[in-house]
């Protein structure tokens, strides 16, 4: 279901749903379409919910673009999302330069700046304008090119229905996700993404020396299976595995060779991670055509 404004192109009618995948996935952080801690949801789907399937998502962590909060507010959920979206209008109507990382959690310092022309390449690019509830914390702000604010934009916020909830205010159309796949925007998705899962993120992986590691887990009884593909053309000198070990210890980790074969690897160092997670760090040179696969064996 989606409501598509007077004067709109045929191109309106692409799917947007699954806006939110590209980016993710190309940061290193997998995505499912199964149940999981957190639920990224963009553009018009959450029209297709019912009542009760959108207070499930409330109740949990939420990752929301512009047109999804604005959607939340006209269903009469923005006290539960913590802003309401007062307009949705195109960048270029105002002179802005960058977007400012600024609170510490989340990969903010000063003078941390995100581009607000590299979004823009392919035209169109729509802000929302947002007006936050009480206890709504903007994460970072729109400057103009003198640095001065302009206005707050990505904004977290606790819900009184236990769940966590973080609006990025642009409008996650089709194309838009090259924009974001930058070192800065990848820390600060990762950090979001941690907080929304309330340190309970299945899996974050990062290439040392490249990009876009596609990466997977999937989870049996006393093993987890854990792994990324090289979808760059140039070789990584390795990758690192954060995930969440729901409080076990690893009776062992086996890499899968080119031939097949399982083998303990000493490419493989086993780390504890922050807040209780668990690091595999993998070294040495990781071409495009080979996949890296670890088999970790739980006690």
């Amino acid at each position: 279901q989606k409501e598509l404004a007077g004067q709109t192109g045929s191109y309106s009618l692409c799917q947007d749903a699954h806006a939110w995948h590209n980016p993710l996935e190309a940061l290193g952080i997998p995505t499912t379409y199964d149940a999981s801690e957190v639920a990224a949801v963009s553009g018009q789907a959450i029209r297709a919910l019912s009542r009760a399937e959108i207070e499930k998502l409330l109740g949990q962590g939420l990752l929301l673009d512009a047109e999804a909060a604005k959607v939340l507010g006209e269903l009469g959920y923005a006290a539960d999302i913590g802003v309401e979206v007062e307009r949705i209008e195109p960048k270029d109507d105002f002179p802005l330069a960058a977007e400012e990382l600024t609170h510490p959690d989340f990969a903010g310092r000063p003078g941390r700046y995100v581009t607000m022309t590299l979004p823009d390449l392919f035209g169109g690019m729509r802000l929302a304008f947002l007006k936050r509830k009480p206890g709504a914390v903007a994460i970072s702000r729109v400057v103009d090119a003198d640095c001065k604010e302009f206005m707050p934009y990505t904004t977290i916020f606790e819900n009184g229905r236990g769940g966590r909830v973080a609006v990025m205010p642009i409008a996650m159309e089709p194309g838009r996700f090259l924009s974001m796949l930058c070192p800065a925007r990848k820390e600060q998705l990762s950090a979001l993404l941690h907080w929304l899962a309330r340190g309970r993120l299945p899996l974050e992986a990062t290439a040392r020396g490249g990009v876009y590691p596609l990466a997977f887990r999937r989870d049996f009884p006393g093993r987890s299976l854990v792994g990324a593909f090289n979808l760059s053309l140039d070789p990584w000198s390795g990758i690192s595995f954060d995930l969440c070990s729901g409080g076990r210890e690893v009776a062992g980790v086996e890499m899968l060779e080119k031939d097949g074969s399982w083998k303990p690897s000493r490419q493989v160092e086993v780390k504890p991670g922050k807040a209780g997670r668990l690091c595999l760090e993998v070294s040495g040179g990781i071409a495009f055509d080979t996949p890296v696969v670890l088999d970790v064996r739980w006690r």
